[in-house]
């Protein structure tokens, strides 16, 4: 299963825990206890990543914000999350 796909299915499943996840995969694929194993360390290193992620952005609005707070906040969502969308693009197409 490509990375992408995985990711496709991570974030579209956040209700479920990555065991839960990766069980539905199991069946599906007929994936190994091994590669069971490996698909829940990916999942939870994605989920690890988005939450990383998330705060980063978070972080970045002011509590007092002003409309210049909230349009400089909005310029750097787009900034990460084209850097994020550049450097994912880039690895799935190696």
């Amino acid at each position: 299963m490509a990375p992408s796909v995985l990711a496709k299915r991570v974030i579209a499943q956040l209700e479920k825990s990555s065991k839960d996840i990766v069980q539905g995969l199991a069946s599906h694929y007929s994936l190994t206890p091994i590669e069971q194993r490996d698909r829940i360390n990916d999942v939870r290193g994605m989920r690890a990543m988005a939450a990383a992620f998330s705060a980063r952005i978070r972080r970045q609005m002011p509590l007092n914000r002003t409309k210049a707070d909230i349009q400089q906040f909005l310029t750097v969502v787009e900034t990460e999350c084209r850097a994020m969308e550049g450097h994912v693009s880039h690895e799935f197409s190696s």
